[in-house]
């Protein structure tokens, strides 16, 4: 009996060993062939301890101790390898830091023993997103420093959407997942703004895609929709083949105008406006004056009638004309300057005043 046990001991001992090997050198061992691996571990210890317990107590209670061991050593894995993936989560399961299997959502069960088996990082599968502020005043995020436009260099703050569809090129084909894709659309962005002038980007910023940013597709139209396949673009196709990320969108939310640029705007606008103001008061001034000047012809035309009556009374026409437009002038002008279309003043007043009476009297 003893040398049965020794003999089932040593074929454990080889599949286990085999098993273990055929993990760490082969490339697409998998988690099953791990747990298998690990039914022949439980099995090793079944039949050391049995035959341990063989040379001192009787088989039957050697059995009986050798699988309380054994019961004794599942729960304790089960209990210290329990683990659960949250919703939407994937993990790497890595054996001796090679790639071993990836773990969905759920409940899964970790090998404890010896700390060969590990999980050195976890992906959240839906969508998420990296905020860039282009800015040399905040050290939050890859990019630092304006952003350069055809006439000045601005503040921009965007914002990155993208998902992880690979978590195996994610996890093993770069370092720093989120810092080099920072580091990617920053540059895109930064080399797209830089075809615009601060203004016209301003004026543009809702009209710019994924498609125009990374193709580096200018818009003229800054109502134009005609929208561009960032599939084919060459750097959304690094991103997604190598990295395992689909970059789903960017918008710049904020272009920030320098305050030297906010300067001239508001000088330019208070020009534009005195010039507004001086226009209309021009044009009230000629207003007023074409105004005064119709009203004293009016007023000539009614004391046309005046002058015949003075001829009635025997004074002659030219007697009469010069009497009343001395009147007019110094008892209804007074010591006032009236600028009647070259600034002739009292002499242009009276000139207008019997153009007046000169067409009433010729009727």
């Amino acid at each position: 009996m003893k040398l049965i046990s020794v003999i089932g001991l040593v074929i454990f001992v080889i599949s286990f060993v085999y098993q273990i090997r055929k993990n760490i050198i082969s490339q697409d061992g998998t988690e099953t062939d791990l747990w298998f691996a690990f039914s022949f571990f439980v099995g090793i210890i079944f039949f050391s301890t049995n035959l341990i317990f063989l040379f001192y107590l009787s088989w039957s209670i050697s059995i009986i101790l050798s699988v309380a061991l054994v019961i004794v050593i599942i729960s304790i894995t089960i209990f210290k390898g329990w683990t659960q993936v949250p919703g939407n989560q994937k993990w790497i399961v890595q054996l001796f830091g090679k790639y071993l299997d990836t773990w969905d959502s759920g409940l899964n069960i970790l090998f404890p023993w010896l700390g060969y088996m590990d999980i050195p990082i976890g992906f959240f599968m839906g969508q998420q997103h990296i905020r860039l502020y282009m800015d040399e005043t905040v050290k939050a995020g890859y990019g630092y420093g304006h952003v350069d436009f055809i006439d000045g260099s601005a503040p921009v703050e965007s914002t990155v959407y993208f998902q992880i569809v690979d978590e195996k090129k994610a996890a093993y084909n770069i370092t720093n997942l989120v810092a080099a894709l920072e580091e990617k659309m920053d540059g895109a962005i930064r080399s797209y703004l830089g075809s615009y002038t601060i203004d016209e980007a301003n004026t543009r910023k809702m009209h710019f895609s994924l498609g125009h940013i990374m193709n580096g597709e200018v818009i003229d139209d800054p109502k134009s929709k005609i929208d561009v396949d960032h599939r084919q673009a060459k750097l959304w196709k690094t991103i997604y083949e190598q990295w395992g990320v689909e970059v789903l969108d960017v918008v710049i939310s904020d272009i920030v105008i320098p305050e030297d640029l906010k300067k001239i705007r508001n000088e330019l606008m208070q020009a534009k406006k005195d010039a507004e103001k001086a226009v209309e008061a021009k044009k009230a001034t000629i207003t007023k004056a074409e105004g005064e000047k119709e009203s004293l012809e009016l007023l000539g035309q009614g004391f046309a009638s005046q002058i015949e009556d003075l001829k009635k009374m025997g004074l002659s026409q030219y007697d009469a004309v010069n009497y009343l437009t001395n009147r007019i002038k110094w008892e209804k002008v007074g010591d006032k300057t009236v600028i009647i279309d070259n600034g002739s003043g009292i002499s242009g007043l009276g000139s207008q005043f019997g153009a007046g009476l000169k067409s009433m009297i010729n009727k």
